[in-house]
């Protein structure tokens, strides 16, 4: 015996993914928000010098129904840095204008971070380019250490109310769907 199914639901089952979508875009807007405004309120800025670039390629071939192979390519910017945390201006005094302090310790602290391709093109191994972190955090992380353009980028208005509207589209999507769904079993019922 099979089923007989309900009036839209399709459009259900696709209202619910919006909701879902919508809800989840939203989380990441406040996480985004909230990790870049830790390091706007509490980080720390210091020229730090580039000394290894590398590009990890990585290459995922998946097969499909029917026996189709699907291939992916990705690939993963990675910057090699040294600077020292002792000569650090905070944040908010480095976006008001006050130079970078030289501290010029001996002791240069090594990380690694990831960066878009457009940052990895414009850098060479040399170069120095400002990261903002907490200084508290002994190992850095992508919470506590990013490139302060990123930071400035990911805090901005106009980022945040990208994320803001894509998750309040998603999520009235998902209310319409399932009211309209609401209302066409109601006019079928």
């Amino acid at each position: 015996m099979t089923r007989r199914r309900k009036k839209g639901e399709f459009l259900l089952v696709c209202a619910i993914g919006s909701l879902l979508l919508g809800l989840g875009a939203g989380y990441m807007a406040i996480d985004v928000g909230a990790r870049m405004n830790e390091l706007r309120q509490h980080g720390v800025v210091s020229a730090a010098e580039i000394i290894d670039k590398q590009a990890r390629e990585e290459r995922e071939t998946k097969v499909i129904g029917g026996g189709r192979r699907v291939s992916q390519h990705t690939t993963d910017y990675t910057l090699g840095l040294r600077f020292d945390k002792h000569a650090a201006t905070r944040h908010k005094d480095f976006v008001a204008g006050t130079p970078l302090e030289t501290h010029g310790s001996p002791y240069l602290t090594p990380a690694a971070i990831d960066v878009s391709r457009e940052v990895y093109a414009t850098h060479g191994v040399g170069d120095f380019i400002e990261v903002t972190f907490i200084p508290d955090i002994a190992s850095y992380d992508k919470d506590s250490f990013q490139l302060t353009e990123t930071v400035e980028e990911q805090s901005s208005f106009a980022f945040l109310v990208r994320w803001y509207l894509g998750a309040l589209a998603g999520i009235a999507l998902g209310l319409w769907g399932i009211i309209r769904y609401r209302q066409l079993n109601r006019q079928h019922g």
